[in-house]
């Protein structure tokens, strides 16, 4: 029995390995991984650029940061729709 689905073919000549779709573990993974990069580093990079005593860089970069957000908000609602 092939439980992770790694035989992706079996015939006279071969047996081929991954051949098959990623298992559901390989997506929670993934969407994980990626989540926790947003929600992890995105607070610990701007708590440490306003924590800086030259304020003036880190307003410019929380100026950038919401139109960038915005964006990248407008664009996600656009492909997944």
């Amino acid at each position: 029995m092939d439980f992770n689905q790694e035989i992706g073919e079996v015939n006279d000549a071969y047996l081929d390995f991954g051949g098959s779709l990623p298992t559901p573990f390989t997506w929670q993974f993934t969407l994980v991984i990626s989540s926790l990069w947003v929600v992890v580093l995105t607070p610990l990079v701007l708590g440490w650029l306003t924590s800086n005593e030259d304020i003036s860089f880190a307003s410019e970069f929380m100026a950038f940061f919401d139109i960038t957000l915005g964006m990248g908000l407008w664009v996600g609602a656009i492909i997944l729709a």
